[in-house]
């Protein structure tokens, strides 16, 4: 029984430890995929916004986190559009 026990507890870590390694990929994703130019940029020093990388099915754990790596997906979908109005603003200004 204890064989069995601690075969559980190899599950459990080993899906804890996928589970974290999700979040932090959905970490960085979300808030690494808007840079935020500085105030004195000119057009060359003023990339576009990339926008943030769409996680794979597999990086939901499904069960019922809060929030859910989609949900940060979906966060920084938000935060990639208004930076790319902005950018967007900038770029025409400087066209003028």
């Amino acid at each position: 029984m204890a064989a069995a026990s601690e075969a559980g507890v190899a599950d459990v870590t080993t899906q804890v430890a996928a589970r974290v390694a999700a979040l932090i990929a959905a970490f960085v994703a979300v808030f690494v995929a808007v840079p935020k130019p500085s105030p004195d940029h000119s057009s060359a020093d003023d990339p576009p916004p990339q926008p943030p990388r769409r996680p794979e099915p597999d990086d939901c754990c499904r069960s019922g986190c809060e929030p859910c790596v989609f949900d940060l997906y979906d966060e920084a979908v938000e935060r990639y559009r208004v930076a790319l109005a902005a950018w967007q603003a900038r770029q025409a200004k400087a066209a003028r």
